[in-house]
């Protein structure tokens, strides 16, 4: 749905809109599915709702890519629930929707259950997407659309098309787009230089130690 809108005002849209009429949310896979696909090295890695990040910009954490022609897959459809770089990530289960994009290091994962993946079109941005439904305008947006009680509530494939995500006013959304990848490709290098700086602290307070975790 369009709002009424001039020139400088924000344009309001359903997500559908931003995905286009030949795309459809994709459910991950559960867990019981999950025990039937194995490869050489068994069950494939996934990603699962505790590794979807908010803060300070929705990410995941790293995942191993799967080669479905590896899996013994059986009459287990995979395809759905793999995910691709740019794509955004939403967790269905609340209190508290996460949604992050998927990066290259994640393109060819797994989703697990209650986390629906997204292509959106081209000309939209899913660091943008994904900022706005994280912020409280987004949070209150969801809510709205889910169902369940005050302290778990799930948001349906079906539901999560109407809810309407704030776009940036006619003539402004490229420049805005890009100014939201390139804030998130900023924090995704932060937050892999922080992660290394733990890992070197962990290492020195082991050694520190003589060795003892």
């Amino acid at each position: 749905m369009l709002s009424d809108h001039n020139e400088s005002s924000p344009v309001i849209v359903n997500l559908q809109k931003l995905l286009g009429p030949s795309s459809q949310p994709r459910r991950g896979l559960p867990t019981y599915l999950f025990e039937q696909v194995s490869g050489p090295e068994g069950q494939p890695d996934r990603i699962r709702i505790e590794d979807i990040v908010i803060d300070p910009v929705g990410r995941i954490r790293k995942k191993n890519r799967v080669d479905p022609g590896s899996l013994e897959s059986g009459n287990v459809d995979i395809g759905e629930a793999l995910v691709r770089a740019g794509d955004l990530v939403l967790t269905t289960l609340g209190p508290q929707f996460k949604c992050a994009v998927v990066d290259e290091e994640n393109d060819g994962a797994l989703i697990s259950e209650n986390i629906i993946a997204m292509t959106l079109l081209p000309k939209y941005s899913a660091e943008y997407v994904a900022s706005y439904l994280n912020s409280p305008f987004g949070q209150k947006e969801l809510q709205r659309h889910a169902s369940g009680t005050s302290h778990i509530v799930r948001i349906s494939p079906k539901n999560l098309l109407k809810v309407e995500v704030c776009l940036p006013p006619e003539g402004t959304e490229s420049e805005v787009f890009e100014l939201f990848r390139t804030y998130y490709e900023y924090e995704r290098v932060l937050s892999g230089e922080r992660e290394t700086r733990m890992k070197i602290m962990d290492a020195l307070l082991c050694t520190a130690r003589g060795g003892r975790p």
